[in-house]
C-alpha cells in the first residue's frame, strides 16, 4: 500500500485534514503525519524523521504558515534529498513558495485552494488512483451507543478521536471521544478515555468542560460524552510572528490559573497543559481541556510519570521515582505564559535529528533564554514570574496555581478573578 507523509503547519492541521487527509484516506492511500499532541515521552521515539524513512511519497501542504516553518523546510529537503520524483506539493493557500529555499516552483503543484472534484481528481492521479466521489460522502450522523449520534470528526490528538455528536434524549450538542487506534481496550487502568472521564467526573467548574457519560460500543469501543465547547483550540490562534500583547496573556493565564487550581484541589494533576489542551470560546473565554493523562490521587496507575508532552514537561516528569504534585500544572503554565509571550518554546528541539534524550537533558539541564532577550517589550517583573515557574528544583517555584495567579495579578496592578468566576 502506498504510504504518504504529510508534511504541514500544526495551525493547518484542521484544513488539511478535511481537505487532503480524509480524501487519501477514504481512497485506501496511509497517510503518516506528525503527531503534536504525544501522550508520553516515551512515544516521542516515534518522530518525524521515522515517519519519513517510513513513507514512499512526500505531501507538502503550502500554506504562509508552512513556507515559514523551520521544521517544515528540514523535513522537505529531506524528502528532496531522499525522495526525487516522489515530492506533491498541494497549495493550500496563496503564499511565496521562496521562502521554503529550495526549487520547488520547479515542481508542479496540485492547485486546492478551491477544493473540488477536478483537484482531488488531480491530486489521486499523482498515485494512479482513480477519484470516487461517493467515497467522500458519509451520513451525517450515525448512531453510536442508546442515546447518542456521531458526526463529523473534529480532531485526533493524544490518539484519541473527537466528534461532534448529538444527545437524543436531551437535544443537544456534545463531544464524543473514543481511542483512535483501540489500543487500550481491556485495560480500564491505562485507557486514556477512561482516564479522562474519572478526573472531570468530580469537577464542576465554567472553564473545565463537564463529562456527561461513559459507555461502549461494539465499533468505537469505549467513549465518552462530554460538554461541547464552542471555539478552537489556542494552538490554532497563536502566531509565533507577532507574540500577544503581554496584558491579554495574562489574562488568560490567570483564569487558567483558576481551573487549574480548581482540579488540583480536586486531587486531579493535569500534566499536560500546552495550546493543544486550551480551547478559547466563543466568548474569548479559555476552557482547560485534555485531562487524559491527569493524575488523580490515590488512584494506582501502570504508566509512571513519563506522560504528557514533552516540550510542556516538567524536569520531574522525567523520573518514575518521584511523585509528582500539582507543581507541575505550575511548570506547565509557565511553559505556555513564555510562549505566548514570546512566540518561542523555552526548550525545544534544534533539529530533527534531536532525539528524546537530548531534549529531556536540556529540561533537566539547561536555562531558558530570558523572555526580554526574545520580547524586549516584556517587563522585569513578568520576566521574573515566568522564569520562577520553569525552576528546575519545584521547590523554588511557586507552590500552587494561586500563587502565580496572585503575582500575575500584581503585576497587572489589579485583584480578583475575571469574569466573576468563583
Amino acid at each position: 500500500m502506498t504510504k504518504v507523509f504529510i508534511s504541514h503547519a500544526t495551525a493547518d492541521r484542521s484544513v488539511v485534514t478535511r481537505d487532503v487527509i480524509d480524501l487519501l484516506r477514504d481512497h485506501k492511500i496511509d497517510v503518516w503525519f506528525a503527531e503534536d499532541d504525544i501522550a508520553t515521552a516515551r512515544q516521542w521515539e516515534r518522530s518525524i524523521l521515522e515517519g519519513l524513512k517510513a513513507c514512499d511519497w512526500f505531501l507538502l501542504a503550502l500554506t504562509p504558515r508552512a513556507v515559514e516553518s523551520e521544521w517544515i523546510k528540514d523535513e522537505v529537503h529531506w524528502a528532496v534529498k531522499e525522495r526525487p520524483g516522489r515530492i506533491v506539493p498541494v497549495l493550500i493557500e496563496d503564499c511565496d513558495l521562496r521562502a521554503i529555499h529550495i526549487r520547488l516552483p520547479r515542481i508542479q503543484y496540485v492547485d486546492f485552494r478551491d477544493v473540488n472534484d477536478d483537484a482531488r481528481r488531480r491530486l489521486l492521479s499523482c498515485w494512479d488512483i482513480e477519484y470516487r466521489p461517493a467515497a467522500r460522502f458519509h451520513p451525517r450522523f450515525r448512531p453510536v451507543g442508546d442515546r447518542y449520534l456521531i458526526g463529523e470528526p473534529l480532531s485526533a490528538r493524544d490518539f484519541l478521536k473527537e466528534y461532534l455528536g448529538k444527545d437524543t434524549v436531551l437535544k443537544r450538542n456534545v463531544l464524543i471521544k473514543c481511542d483512535a487506534y483501540n489500543h487500550y481496550a481491556g485495560d480500564p487502568r491505562r485507557n486514556p478515555v477512561m482516564t479522562e472521564a474519572h478526573a472531570t467526573a468530580s469537577l464542576v467548574h465554567p472553564a473545565i468542560p463537564r463529562v456527561f457519560d461513559l459507555a461502549d460500543d461494539p465499533e468505537f469501543g469505549t467513549y465518552s460524552v462530554l460538554e461541547h465547547v464552542a471555539g478552537i483550540p489556542l494552538r490554532d490562534r497563536m502566531n509565533r510572528d507577532t507574540p500577544l500583547p503581554a496584558a491579554d496573556v495574562v489574562e488568560l493565564i490567570v483564569n487558567l490559573c483558576d481551573a487549574v487550581q480548581y482540579a488540583n484541589d480536586h486531587d486531579v494533576i493535569h500534566r499536560n497543559i500546552k495550546p493543544g489542551s486550551i480551547i478559547v470560546g466563543d466568548n474569548q473565554r479559555p476552557f482547560l481541556t485534555n485531562f487524559i493523562v491527569a493524575k488523580i490521587r490515590d488512584r494506582p496507575e501502570e504508566r509512571g510519570n513519563g506522560v504528557g508532552t514533552l516540550m510542556y514537561m516538567a524536569p520531574e516528569q522525567f523520573d518514575d521515582q518521584t511523585d509528582v504534585d500539582c507543581r507541575v500544572d505550575v511548570w506547565g503554565l509557565g511553559v505556555l505564559l513564555y510562549e505566548l509571550l514570546t512566540g518561542k518554546l523555552p526548550f525545544h528541539r534544534e533539529s530533527l535529528h534531536q532525539g528524546m534524550s537530548e531534549m529531556m537533558k536540556s529540561i533537566r539541564e539547561q536555562q531558558p533564554v530570558p523572555l526580554r532577550v526574545c520580547n524586549p517589550s516584556i517587563s522585569k517583573s513578568l520576566d521574573d514570574t515566568c522564569l520562577r515557574c520553569l525552576e528546575k528544583d519545584r521547590t523554588q517555584r511557586f507552590s500552587t496555581a494561586s500563587d502565580l495567579a496572585k503575582a500575575l495579578n500584581s503585576w497587572r496592578g489589579r485583584k480578583g478573578r475575571l469574569w466573576g468566576w468563583r
